[in-house]
C-alpha cells in the first residue's frame, strides 16, 4: 500500500496593521526551525522586508550561512500553486504577509497549519486582533465545508519590556476581549528591532518556537535541502 509523503507544516505571520513585527518573527522562526528539518521562508509582501534582510545577510559565494531558502511570491493564485510543490519539499515552511487587508494573506490562511498574530502590547495595537482573529475564522469556516483542518491561531506579545507591568496588563486586556495569548513572549531588544545585516540569535524567539510546536513530532534535521527557489538567489 502507497504511503502519503509527509508535508510541509505551514506556519503563517499575519496582521492587518504594519508594524507589528510579522517579518522579523518569520525570519527569527525559520532560523529556529533550521535546526529541526528543512524549511522555506516565503515573503508575501510586496514591500519584501523579509527578502530585504536576507539580501543584506547573505553572501551570494556562500548561500549556506542562511541555513533555510527564501522565496518571493506575492501573487496569491502563483501562491496557492507554488505551496503545492513546495510543501512536499520542506519540513517547515514560513509565510511572511502584507500588513494590511490583501488576498493572499486570505490565500495563506487558507493553506496554513499555523497562523501567527504577532501584535505589541498597547492597546491600540490589541484592539486590531479581533478583525485578525474574525479573518482566520472565516477561513476556517471555509476550510471546514471542504472537510480540511481548521488553521490554529495563535496570538504573539512582542516588544515586552521585562522592567514594566505591560506585558500583565495586555494579558489582562485580552481576558477583557475573551482572548488569551501565547506563554512566550518576544523581548524588546535593538538586535531584533534592527535586524537588518544580522544574523539572528536563536534564544529570543526558542521558547516561542518550543511552543507553537508543542511537543508535536516534528522532523529532525539531517536531510538535505533541495535546490533552492529561482526567486531566491
Amino acid at each position: 500500500m502507497a504511503t502519503t509523503p509527509p508535508q510541509a507544516r505551514i506556519i503563517v505571520f499575519a496582521n492587518p496593521k504594519g508594524g507589528a513585527a510579522k517579518s522579523t518573527s518569520a525570519i527569527h522562526t525559520a532560523w529556529n526551525l533550521a535546526e529541526r528539518g528543512r524549511v522555506l521562508l516565503i515573503d508575501t509582501d510586496q514591500q519584501q522586508d523579509a527578502y530585504g534582510w536576507y539580501a543584506s545577510v547573505v553572501d551570494p559565494e556562500q548561500p549556506d550561512q542562511v541555513p533555510f531558502h527564501v522565496h518571493r511570491q506575492a501573487d496569491d493564485k502563483v501562491y496557492q500553486a507554488e505551496i503545492k510543490k513546495f510543501r512536499q519539499e520542506y519540513d517547515f515552511i514560513v509565510v511572511d504577509t502584507p500588513g494590511k487587508a490583501d488576498r493572499i494573506v486570505t490565500r495563506a490562511v487558507f493553506t496554513a497549519d499555523d497562523v501567527v498574530v504577532t501584535t505589541v502590547p498597547a492597546g491600540t495595537e490589541l484592539k486590531n486582533l479581533p478583525d485578525a482573529l474574525a479573518l482566520i475564522e472565516q477561513v476556517n469556516e471555509l476550510r471546514e465545508q471542504i472537510e480540511q483542518p481548521p488553521a490554529r491561531p495563535h496570538v504573539l506579545l512582542v516588544r515586552m519590556d521585562v522592567r514594566t507591568n505591560v506585558g500583565t496588563k495586555a494579558r489582562e486586556r485580552l481576558a477583557e476581549m475573551r482572548l488569551s495569548a501565547m506563554r512566550a513572549t518576544i523581548p524588546h531588544r535593538v538586535e531584533i528591532l534592527d535586524g537588518y545585516g544580522r544574523v539572528p540569535r536563536r534564544d529570543y524567539y526558542a521558547p516561542f518556537v518550543e511552543e507553537l510546536l508543542g511537543g508535536a513530532d516534528v522532523p529532525q534535521g539531517g536531510q538535505a535541502a533541495p535546490a533552492a527557489p529561482a526567486a531566491a538567489v
